[in-house]
């Protein structure tokens, strides 16, 4: 019973102390040392008190056959609130997810609140990550975990039939990891057709940013299959919202990805398919300049090439998109001759050895005649 009391003193007092230097007023203050030492040992104190008493709250015993999660959760959210306070991060994050946890297990789950915890668990790791050195393993892993915390934020915004939500974690798991492990990034962008399908109309409208930065972020890495496969989906948005100029667009940049991920095959069988998909599409500027690509490639003309890559339909494009196609050249990729705009015969060139290109219709075998004899002249 006395440490109980002297514990719930020391609780008060340092309470009192965070209350004093956490007001508007403590820009008015100058801590000393020792007054700044005892400030940060309170933090400390009434942090720890909080997590003692998510450890008592989960415990069973003779009386208490059951655990508290439901009080567990609070008492986990208040501690992990006061470590984020004091730039405890580590601490925080890990608070945070326990707080979640217990959300889930509570006889009433609560999975729209579990994911919320998650995405301030989140944020305490992209601020740590701020910290560390780019591209480092720590770095890494710290960005893998992140997305992970996004990743279940996402499934549990499911559960509860939030959809719209549901895609902006798997776009912040897919951005969160862009820096340093974008590898992982890329496969986090790419679950976004599991939640796509679900999407109201407002849902759709708030889809287009977060495709559209896939498709930069993976044109940016050079994973143009990816890109590709995003594309096909992004289309059906714009269709469905009746974007038009994006659509042609889209259209375009489809046909000039093929050509950077040299399947030349592929690109020339996407103008048929994009002409029947999209009517806007059908005899515009954007369809005009994918034909002129087409047949540049298929004449291995990079003059006329060079012409296109400055064409004001290709400048309108996404910057990434734009940045590709300035990079490629006509060997690329290989386009059939049918698009070629060189199929001219001209039968007016001279044949090898001097020859005269005109048809010889006696197969090459006639002799020349002979003159006629001056009787026959009569």
């Amino acid at each position: 019973m006395l440490k109980q009391r002297r514990r719930r003193e020391t609780t008060r007092e340092s309470e009192t102390l965070i209350a004093l230097f956490t007001t508007p007023r403590k820009c008015l203050v100058k801590m000393s040392p020792s007054l700044a030492c005892r400030v940060s040992g309170a933090l400390l104190n009434v942090q720890h008190h909080h997590v003692r008493h998510c450890v008592v709250r989960l415990k069973t015993g003779m009386f208490k056959w059951s655990k508290d999660y439901d009080t567990a959760s609070k008492c986990y959210e208040n501690a992990a609130a006061k470590f984020n306070a004091a730039m405890m991060l580590v601490e925080a994050r890990n608070n945070f997810v326990k707080a979640s946890d217990c959300k889930m297990k509570s006889s009433s789950k609560a999975p729209f609140f579990a994911a919320k915890l998650l995405e301030q668990a989140c944020s305490c790791a992209e601020r740590q990550l701020e910290e560390v050195e780019e591209g480092s393993a720590e770095a890494r892993d710290l960005a893998t975990e992140s997305a992970e915390y996004m990743l279940r934020a996402n499934v549990y915004y499911q559960t509860n039939g939030n959809w719209d939500r549901a895609l902006e974690a798997i776009q912040k798991a897919g951005k969160v990891c862009e820096r340093d492990a974008p590898d992982q990034a890329l496969r986090n962008y790419m679950q976004m057709g599991t939640v796509t399908i679900y999407l109201e109309q407002a849902g759709k409208v708030l889809a287009i940013d977060a495709f559209r930065e896939a498709i930069s972020f993976s044109v940016r890495n050079q994973s143009f299959s990816e890109a590709i496969e995003l594309l096909q989906l992004f289309r059906r948005f714009l269709i469905d919202l009746d974007q038009m100029q994006d659509l042609r667009k889209a259209c375009l940049s489809t046909v000039i990805l093929h050509l950077a991920n040299g399947d030349g095959a592929a690109a020339e069988s996407s103008m048929k398919t994009l002409y029947d998909e999209a009517e806007s599409f059908r005899g515009s500027d954007d369809y005009e300049i994918a034909t002129d690509i087409l047949s540049a490639f298929a004449d291995r003309d990079d003059t006329a090439l060079l012409a296109c890559k400055k064409h004001d339909r290709i400048l309108t494009l996404d910057p990434a998109v734009v940045r590709c196609f300035g990079r490629l050249n006509t060997s690329a990729a290989t386009i059939h001759s049918s698009f070629s705009t060189k199929q001219v015969l001209d039968l007016n060139n001279e044949g090898p050895g001097g020859d005269s290109g005109d048809l010889d219709l006696t197969g090459g075998n006639a002799t020349k005649p002979a003159a006629p004899a001056d009787d026959d002249l009569c």
